[in-house]
């Protein structure tokens, strides 16, 4: 490779490298919104577990009336709450461990550089 396209190769090595330190700024920045996240989750399981809790001490009867089919549903919707928060927090810890890949895009880009 001529010294051309070698210089090239090395501007797009610091790209990738500066691309690299602003996103390790951004997850460690994002850090604690996984925090607020686990949080908001815990209080959002604790809601869901006192509608349970509040289903199961009902009578038969009640848990197949009006209010019965409200707590019942209610759960459920505490339940894909908990989904969405959970592909959230999945999605930012998938974001976070992709960042490391670039250190391999850095490495492979280096190697069309040829020996040196």
């Amino acid at each position: 490779m001529n010294k051309v396209k070698q210089k090239h190769v090395d501007g797009l090595c610091a790209q990738v490298e500066a691309i690299k330190v602003e996103l390790t700024a951004f997850f460690a920045a994002a850090a604690p919104l996984r925090d607020k996240l686990e949080a908001l989750k815990a209080s959002i399981e604790a809601a869901k577990d006192e509608e349970e809790e509040a289903l199961e001490k009902m009578s038969e009867g009640a848990k197949e009336g009006e209010r019965g089919v409200a707590v019942s549903e209610s759960i459920d919707e505490f339940e894909l709450a908990l989904e969405q928060l959970d592909a959230t927090l999945d999605a930012l810890n998938a974001c976070a461990d992709e960042e490391l890949d670039l250190d391999e895009c850095i490495a492979r880009l280096s190697n069309t550089k040829g020996p040196q």
